[in-house]
């Protein structure tokens, strides 16, 4: 009897870093990892694909994570971001209710569907880096600006510029593909 789950990835040839925090990138996954593993039979099929591609004036990653076990029931799905809401027995409520908190600091949106035959599928939208690091750079030029010149080489432009990110609190860029693998 096949107990182990099988796992497929597509992910696209370029897939540009997001900023945030990865180790809660990988809580999200992680969690919903866990979901999906808990609602398949042995022998089921997750299926994992990143995506890039334009979103208004910006570009964004979509990250879809389906499997193939039990479906959500219709009447519950609208509820399974909501706080202490549950359907397990040993469940307190809060995975779900966490990832999209999550997603949501990271300037992204979170999706489920469900259908009877089809699974479940997790739709994670999240903006590439490319919007956040101009803030930082903004920052390092003033920095720089006012420094005395004899400390403008490349390897102290560097320092400087990741001091003031941390300074500025601006996250750090994360590559999906790393976050994903970690948490499977």
């Amino acid at each position: 009897e096949v107990t182990r789950i099988q796992v497929t990835k597509d992910y696209a040839t370029m897939i540009a870093p997001v900023r945030g925090d990865e180790a809660k990138l990988q809580q999200v996954f992680l969690s919903i990892f866990r979901n999906a593993s808990e609602a398949m039979n042995p022998g089921g099929h997750l299926h994992i694909q990143v995506t890039q591609h334009r979103a208004g004036r910006g570009v964004e990653d979509q990250i879809l994570i389906k499997n193939d076990g039990a479906p959500i029931p219709a009447e519950i799905v609208d509820k399974v971001f909501e706080p202490f809401f549950t359907t397990k027995r040993t469940g307190i409520g809060l995975g779900l209710a966490t990832v999209k908190k999550i997603v949501e600091e990271h300037g992204g949106s979170i999706a489920i569907g469900s259908a009877p035959g089809e699974g479940t599928t997790v739709t994670i939208r999240s903006p590439v880096s490319a919007m956040v690091r101009p803030i930082a750079d903004a920052a390092a030029a003033v920095h720089q600006h006012a420094a005395q010149p004899n400390i403008a080489d490349a390897e102290k432009s560097r320092q400087r510029r990741s001091r003031i990110v941390q300074v500025l609190n601006v996250p750090q860029r994360v590559r999906l593909r790393s976050s994903l693998a970690a948490a499977l």
